[in-house]
């Protein structure tokens, strides 16, 4: 009988534990930023719309007084961001690729000039990870396909990821 009620007690605390790692699991990215002016001052009350080029997904956020923007909850997938502001030109910024459990800062300095005066950046934006010392890479399907045989070792995934 006690032999059953150990057991019972440790299925009950390993069925607890693989919950609870199933709920730390991320599988969205968050992007964060400044939006000011030319000369560094914080731009407050923009408008910060993000568009998944592929989804159509749209979510829309407001910068606070020190000019912050912060979206999360974002599939990985391409973006443009559009920022726009009273009194400053239409920025827009694509080429912004997010990757599972990453959190990107990607600043937007506003130009003086009428709204309707649009700003483009079309390349790849730079996004930059200022809150964790993590480093991380997406393997894509080709890469994997490529990797020698030799012994069909997955830990040799670690490899491929040579720009760090």
């Amino acid at each position: 009988m006690r032999m059953q009620t150990m057991c019972l007690v440790l299925m009950l605390f390993f069925s607890i534990l693989i919950g609870r790692a199933a709920d730390g699991q991320i599988v969205t990215a968050t992007l964060n930023g400044v939006v000011s002016d030319s000369a560094g001052a914080a731009i407050p009350n923009a408008q910060v719309q993000i568009l998944n080029v592929n989804t159509g997904m749209k979510m829309i956020a407001e910068t606070n007084g020190s000019g912050l923007y912060s979206i999360a909850q974002l599939p990985s997938g391409s973006y443009a961001l559009t920022v726009t502001r009273a009194g400053f030109r239409k920025s827009v910024q694509t080429g912004i690729v997010l990757t599972i459990g990453q959190i990107a800062t990607l600043n937007i300095v506003l130009q003086v000039g009428d709204v309707k005066e649009t700003v483009t950046v079309t390349a790849d934006a730079e996004l930059i990870n200022v809150t964790t010392a993590d480093l991380s890479a997406v393997v894509n399907q080709a890469a994997v396909e490529e990797l020698p045989l030799n012994g069909r070792d997955p830990s040799s995934l670690v490899l491929l990821n040579h720009h760090q």
